[in-house]
């Protein structure tokens, strides 16, 4: 069973989606309206989805997650490097930001861990890339159940 899921929101990266309290490292404000925003979005637009993925996944089979962020030009380029002066040099030092696709993973997973009340334990990730889309910024995951076997996990593990 495969589900394509769409948000339209980006996740804040891992860097101002968590911060450290002491030794403890904590969701913080932007990344909890992420995740609630997520949650309450993903069941009123994909129940049906959702609650089938549920069912499939049971107890012992893993969600194998794909992740694309769809993102506005400007969160992926400086976009004075294009531009030059008279004398040829750029507007900015270097052409890409650091918006790296792979710094939402953790927040992504955590969201998506509590939308499905699943242990992100189970989740096999696919790969997480960026797009440019300054129309229509968002999320798309593929979320597809996958047997553990497939990933060299010995069968007395994947049966109860």
């Amino acid at each position: 069973m495969t589900v394509v899921l769409e948000f339209p929101d980006i996740p804040p990266s891992e860097n101002s989606a968590y911060v450290q309290v002491g030794r403890m490292r904590k969701l913080s404000t932007p990344g909890k309206k992420f995740k609630r925003a997520f949650n309450e979005y993903a069941w009123d637009v994909y129940e049906t989805e959702m609650d089938g993925l549920c069912e499939a996944l049971g107890s012992n089979l893993w969600l194998k997650v794909d992740m694309e962020l769809h993102l506005p030009l400007k969160d992926i380029v400086y976009l004075g490097w294009a531009k030059k002066s008279k004398k040829g040099v750029r507007g900015a030092k270097e052409p890409y930001r650091s918006m790296d696709g792979h710094n939402c993973v953790k927040l992504m997973a955590d969201a998506l861990s509590d939308a499905m009340k699943v242990d992100d334990r189970r989740f096999q990730w696919a790969g997480s890339s960026k797009y440019v889309d300054d129309r229509d910024p968002r999320v798309v995951l593929r979320l597809e159940v996958v047997d553990p076997k497939e990933f060299g996990v010995p069968r007395e593990y994947t049966e109860e």
